[in-house]
């Protein structure tokens, strides 16, 4: 905590898709504050710990209106190459799983779950099924549903700016 920010970073995983090769952070979350947040700190049975370890997911709460309620803000990064092989396809569902279920144990409390899941809403059984039911609402298709969404990734690397849309 300095010059008003926090940051909350998960821990480290593999940055390629040789395991262990390079390891570095994945997934972060920044915000001007001078409150204390409150960081979900684990515990026994609360079967976060997949999570936690896959370095991909990271949640804090923010006290609001002087800490007389929180908002609860989580990051997931799902597994490049999920939509195109099947173990990375499994383990990046059962990932994503755990973080739409903790979402969802929020209940009436407010919980912001941001991510690039690293597949389309189509190819994931979890997504769809989620979305389809109103369990969960997708802010951007909600209130842009004309909008095609930016890439993250291009191959062989953005060598000019990206424009929405561009595949």
């Amino acid at each position: 905590r300095q010059w008003g920010k926090n940051i909350f970073l998960a821990g480290p995983t593999s940055l390629t898709n040789e395991v262990d090769k390079v390891r570095g952070l994945r997934a972060g979350i920044i915000f001007n504050s001078d409150c204390r947040p409150d960081i979900s700190l684990p515990s026994p049975g609360d079967r976060l710990d997949d999570l936690r370890c896959s370095g991909r997911w990271v949640e804090v709460s923010i006290p609001l209106n002087n800490a007389k309620g929180y908002l609860t803000l989580a990051v997931f990064y799902g597994i490049a190459g999920a939509s195109n092989d099947p173990d990375k396809f499994r383990i990046n569902e059962r990932l994503l799983a755990s973080a739409l279920t903790r979402a969802l144990a929020a209940d009436e409390a407010p919980y912001l779950l941001v991510m690039d899941a690293n597949i389309s809403i189509d190819a994931s059984n979890n997504l769809r099924n989620i979305l389809r039911d109103s369990r969960l609402i997708d802010i951007k298709r909600d209130k842009c549903p004309h909008d095609a969404t930016t890439p993250t990734y291009k191959f062989k690397g953005i060598d000019a700016p990206l424009n929405t849309g561009y595949k």
